[in-house]
């Protein structure tokens, strides 16, 4: 205790202000221990209301990330979408064009098929392909094909979409 109150006792001195270290009391040894512990106390009360302080800026700091960290999200505005450019469309007058074995259209079930490139590789015979060109062929394809997976399978990848 005694050994506190020198160590504490400069300290406080300099912690109130003063340039100099001077004891107040010529011999602290012979201090009695009520003030001692008076004096200790006082400097215990510092101590906490100090703490509560760092505490409170800490927490108060704790809330400034938090909310620099979570921002609300500002809407983001989204651009008008471009009105697609208007196509000629797959109508029956644009499958009628094309209906040669350089270029063979065909409507089949409501829809377009660009079959030039199957003419040769029907395993039918590419005379079959050619009655369909540039007509609607639904008929004479389900008349052979109905039902059947592969054919329709085989015409799936040569479609270029519905008939307008």
């Amino acid at each position: 205790m005694k050994k506190l109150m020198m160590i504490a006792l400069p300290l406080l001195l300099i912690g109130a202000g003063c340039n100099t270290v001077q004891p107040i009391i010529e011999d602290p040894v012979e201090m009695p221990v009520e003030e001692v512990e008076s004096d200790t106390s006082e400097v215990m009360d510092e101590t906490d209301t100090v703490e509560e302080e760092v505490t409170n800026t800490e927490e108060v700091q704790e809330e400034v990330v938090e909310e620099i960290e979570d921002p609300v999200p500002e809407p983001i505005a989204t651009p008008e979408p471009e009105p697609e450019p208007e196509s000629p469309g797959l109508t029956m007058a644009a499958v009628a064009q094309n209906s040669s074995a350089s270029s063979c259209w065909s409507v089949i079930n409501g829809n377009v098929y660009d079959l030039t490139n199957w003419i040769n590789g029907h395993p039918g015979g590419s005379s079959h392909i050619l009655s369909i060109c540039g007509t609607d062929g639904s008929s004479a394809f389900n008349g052979k094909h109905g039902g059947q997976g592969g054919p329709a399978s085989t015409l799936s990848s040569f479609l270029l979409g519905p008939l307008e």
